[in-house]
C-alpha cells in the first residue's frame, strides 16, 4: 500500500478508539425527542450563527455591514463580485417593514439573494406585506424561522469536521 505524504497508517483498533471518542464528543446520542423549550436565542447570537455559517461554507461574511444609509445584519461576499451575494436580516422586534425595505434595497442594488430570519408570527406578517406594498420581492426573499436556522447551524457545525477529515473541504 502506498503512503500519502503527511499521513501515517494507524492500526485498526486505534482507529476504532478514535472514531468512538469523536462520536461521543461530537455526536449527541439520539434519545426520545423531548419537547424543546421556546427559543432562547437572541438577535446577536443568530447574527453570529449566520456569520459562522458563511465562513464554513466559504464566503467572506461581515456583521453590521454598512452601505450608504443602510446597515445590514449579515452579508456574505464572494469576490470579485461587487456587493454582497447574500444579505440576511434578523428580526425579533422593531420595524418589520424597515427590515424588509433594507432587503429590497439590497436586491435592487446588487441582485443579492435576500433572507429574513424571524419568528413564525413575524414571518406571517411579512407575507401579508408582500401582498401589498412589497410585492416586487415576494418571490425573491427567503423567509426562515429561528428554529430551522438554528438547526441548520447545529448540523453544519457538527459535520464540518467530517468534511475536512474525508478531504472534502480544504483545511
Amino acid at each position: 500500500m502506498k503512503a500519502v505524504v503527511g499521513f501515517m497508517k494507524v492500526r485498526e483498533e486505534k482507529a476504532l478508539r478514535v472514531i468512538e471518542y469523536l462520536t461521543k464528543a461530537y455526536v449527541k446520542p439520539s434519545v426520545v425527542a423531548k419537547p424543546k423549550p421556546p427559543l432562547s436565542i437572541q438577535h446577536d447570537q443568530m447574527i453570529d450563527a449566520i456569520y459562522a455559517l458563511g465562513e464554513l461554507i466559504g464566503y467572506k461574511p461581515e456583521r453590521k455591514w454598512r452601505h450608504e444609509r443602510y446597515e445590514f445584519d449579515v452579508v456574505w461576499h464572494k469576490p470579485p463580485r461587487i456587493g454582497p451575494k447574500y444579505v440576511f436580516e434578523v428580526h425579533l422586534k422593531g420595524s418589520l417593514e424597515a427590515a424588509l425595505l433594507r432587503l429590497k434595497h439590497a436586491h435592487d442594488l446588487w441582485e443579492s439573494q435576500i433572507f429574513l430570519i424571524s419568528t413564525e408570527d413575524q414571518l406571517k406578517e411579512a407575507q401579508n406585506k408582500f401582498l401589498g406594498e412589497l410585492h416586487e420581492i415576494r418571490d425573491k426573499v427567503t423567509l426562515l424561522d429561528f428554529k430551522s436556522t438554528e438547526e441548520f447551524y447545529d448540523f453544519k457545525g457538527k459535520y464540518e469536521w467530517l468534511e475536512r477529515k474525508f478531504g472534502l473541504r480544504p483545511t
